[in-house]
């Protein structure tokens, strides 16, 4: 019977070995899937038959204080081999750039959720495409990358618990979104007026300067203010003096609808109201904005209705009022971080307006925090949503479905839903796509191996066939 034994524990082997590979044949078929985890068979031996059970030494002693004899170790016969676990190895695959804004990978651990379905499956391939209804899919099964979605403002709601998966949604790019315009209310000015280019003349006339910046009303419409700086002392007092008037502000218009209108033509709001007083130090510094000396001069609801658009209020900047400058004490002087009053070339402009037209969306690019962030028409950028990663207590305990898809199991533990690069270590990397972390070394290895392993369990086969006969054969 022992041949018998023999013959299974061979067939056992043989069994084993092709189930190994079998793995390896998937390993290697699947090296150019991107995200692949390749996978791993290991053995276990069998139950194995006992012949003798061990025996502990005698407790009774013989002359002397000696045992009459030791114990025995138990005999067995191992009965074959089996395949212990088909384990998925999910080690850090190569990282390969593609330019494509939608391709998406994880550095470190974690997975993407995707809904397929009332299911939630997981993957580490991140070849995602937009489909017809703006969603990010997987475009072999459709299944729909999962994330949190932003609001108008870019913000995520507040106090928002994304560790279960009740905060998940379809990621959605919209083509059509826009961003709302945005009424200008500050303007910085900065530069130099030179006292000595604006004289007055011999009727008390002023030089003029002229300053022109593109603000944009509550609608967005894109307008040209037109602020007027005069001279309003000699440069002989002690301080110069200069007034800021608001002249005007024009809208360019035409008419879309009628080709045959060329030129455009301007809708002007005339205003002529002085909105600052500055009066300068012996340094060149500010020394009085004409109103509250704090450097900001805010004029209050101006008239925007010729252009359609609600009233606002505008503050502007002229920089910071040093009211204890001392002329023999230098560490009173300046600063000079707005407009100054130098006897250098006349330079003042507009250094910035944070008002801005509405925009369309025109592009997007994924952060390693996994913020899908987009870039609009006007320049501006606001966040969309955001993609979370999955993570398992037990990544090894997950199911393979196809498709490069994984399925929760009991003894994978419950995902848990959280931020890249915030609340783990992992990253997101956008344009990127993770490869098969298949090692062609090691599988060859391991083929060589199995087919080894295989030939020595077949040859066992064989020679306990022979014997078997060669028994059959006693009888002759």
């Amino acid at each position: 019977m022992s041949f018998i034994r023999a013959l299974f524990s061979g067939v056992s082997g043989i069994r084993g070995h092709q189930t190994m590979m079998d793995v390896i044949g998937n390993n290697i078929a699947n090296i150019n899937t991107i995200g692949f985890k390749a996978g791993r068979a290991t053995f276990a031996d069998q139950f194995a038959q006992t012949l003798e059970s061990a025996t502990p030494p005698p407790s009774i002693l013989v002359g002397g204080g000696q045992l009459s004899r030791g114990g025995t170790n138990p005999m067995q016969v191992g009965l074959g081999t089996r395949i212990g676990s088909i384990d998925n190895l999910f080690a850090q695959g190569t990282l390969q750039t593609t330019g494509q804004s939608t391709d998406l990978a994880v550095e470190g651990d974690g997975l993407f959720a995707m809904r397929l379905g009332d299911n939630v499956l997981y993957s580490r391939a991140g070849n995602f495409v937009v489909d017809g209804d703006g969603r990010l899919i997987n475009p072999s099964t459709g299944a729909i990358l999962q994330g949190r979605i932003a609001d108008q403002f870019g913000e995520f709601p507040t106090g928002e618990t994304i560790t279960s998966g009740a905060a998940l949604q379809d990621l959605v790019i919209n083509r059509a979104q826009k961003t709302s315009a945005k009424q200008t209310a500050n303007v910085d000015l900065y530069g130099n007026l030179d006292p000595a280019t604006a004289q007055l003349d011999a009727n008390g006339n002023a030089t003029e300067v002229t300053v022109t910046t593109p603000i944009y009303d509550s609608l967005g419409n894109r307008l040209n203010m037109t602020l007027q700086f005069e001279k309003r002392s000699d440069q002989g007092d002690d301080q110069q003096v200069w007034g800021v008037i608001l002249k005007s502000i024009t809208m360019q218009v035409s008419d879309p609808q009628n080709g045959n209108i060329t030129d455009a033509q301007e809708i002007t709001s005339e205003y002529g109201n002085d909105i600052a007083e500055l009066t300068f130090n012996a340094d060149g510094s500010l020394a009085s904005d004409g109103a509250d000396d704090t450097g900001t001069v805010a004029i209050d609801d101006i008239d925007f209705s010729v252009f359609g658009a609600a009233d606002q209020t505008v503050n502007f900047h002229f920089g910071t009022v040093n009211t204890n400058f001392d002329v023999a004490d230098k560490t009173t002087w300046g600063p000079y971080d707005g407009v100054t009053g130098f006897t250098s070339q006349t330079s003042v402009a507009v250094r910035k307006q944070d008002g801005f037209a509405s925009g369309s969306l025109e592009d997007f690019f994924v952060d390693q925090n996994g913020k899908i962030t987009g870039r609009f028409s006007n320049g501006n950028t606001l966040t969309l949503s955001q993609v979370l990663i999955a993570q398992f207590d037990n990544v090894a305990g997950l199911s393979k479905v196809g498709d490069n898809l994984f399925h929760e199991t009991g003894n994978s533990g419950s995902p848990i839903f959280s931020i890249a690069g915030v609340q783990n270590s992992s990253s997101i990397r956008g344009g990127t796509l993770e490869q098969s972390n298949v090692d062609l070394t090691e599988e060859f290895t391991n083929l060589i191996l199995a087919q080894r392993g295989f030939q020595a369990n077949a040859k066992v086969v064989t020679a306990s066939d022979e014997l078997i006969q060669d028994l059959l054969n006693i009888r002759r």
